[in-house]
């Protein structure tokens, strides 16, 4: 799949994981430590705005992402912020384009984007084991990410530095694809 397709199906992973969390879920705590269900479901909403104006603008304002993105349906606000992060590149030239990261680094769009589809799917691995359901999530997609990562292994160092990721958690090369990719971020499956 090419950047666009692999983001696509990773919103649609992540909108799967999503449908079914349940608003008596919100305060469950989350393999992400410093958040809970509704956090991290912030998190994911802000982060699709985030993804929108990188496409549209090429920056992210970022006293925008302090907002409130649940509201009280955070499945129509995903809905609304994914259509139109995923919309924002699909127009001509976009992936063309250089973007400046909110942490200042400007990167081609591509790699922008794997940085940011990794992140979806892996918070969408969170969601998943926070709220009780299954990590086996999309092969396809975790093959995608997982490929990126092996690709440029050093790449979640800077992240790791900033304590936004664990050390990676030595997982059975047997297990599922999702939580290999689970482990290489830090997490325990």
């Amino acid at each position: 799949m090419d950047i666009i397709e692999s983001m696509d199906a990773t919103v649609g992973v992540a909108s799967a994981v999503i449908a079914n969390v349940g608003s008596d879920q919100l305060g469950a705590s989350t393999p992400c430590t410093d958040w809970d269900v509704r956090a991290l479901l912030n998190h994911l909403i802000g982060g699709a705005y985030m993804v929108r104006d990188l496409g549209r603008d090429g920056q992210v304002d970022l006293a925008a992402m302090a907002d409130d993105f649940v509201g009280s349906d955070p499945q129509a606000a995903w809905a609304e912020a994914s259509r139109e992060a995923t919309e924002a590149w699909r127009g001509d030239g976009v992936l063309a384009k250089t973007v400046t990261m909110p942490w200042g680094a400007q990167l081609p769009a591509p790699a922008a984007l794997t940085i940011l589809r990794n992140d979806l799917f892996q918070h969408s691995w969170d969601l998943a084991r926070a709220t009780g359901q299954s990590t086996d999530l999309d092969a396809d997609v975790a093959a995608d990410v997982w490929a990126a990562i092996q690709e440029n292994p050093a790449g979640i160092d800077p992240f790791r530095q900033m304590g936004l990721f664990g050390p990676a958690v030595e997982v059975a090369g047997d297990a599922p694809l999702a939580d290999r990719v689970a482990g290489y971020f830090g997490r325990t499956p």
